[in-house]
């Protein structure tokens, strides 16, 4: 759903737990701590009042999203487990 937003180019606000973290980053959205909904509507409240603020983090957001193909993914993917491995990845046939 994340994902979706940013290549919707939204801003997002998101808990500051794994996988959230990795994909806002520090210049593609906000975080707050998790279970602390009050934080969460401070995060939402600075985006509704500044505008440029909300438009970088769109723009940032929407940058990232485009390059997150399920090629890219896969190919990442791949290249991790090649390298817990200690084995080379194994070439992919394009059709």
């Amino acid at each position: 759903v994340i994902l979706e937003a940013m290549a919707s180019g939204l801003p997002v606000v998101g808990a500051d737990v794994g996988p959230t973290r990795e994909l806002l980053s520090n210049t593609r959205g906000l975080t707050f701590p998790q279970g602390k909904a009050e934080m969460f509507g401070d995060q939402v409240l600075s985006l509704v009042l500044d505008r440029a603020k909300r438009m970088i983090l769109a723009r940032e957001a929407l940058a990232f999203a485009r390059t997150r193909s399920w090629d890219a993914i896969f190919d990442e993917l791949f290249a991790d487990y090649a390298r817990l491995s200690g084995s080379a990845p194994a070439a992919v046939a394009v059709a």
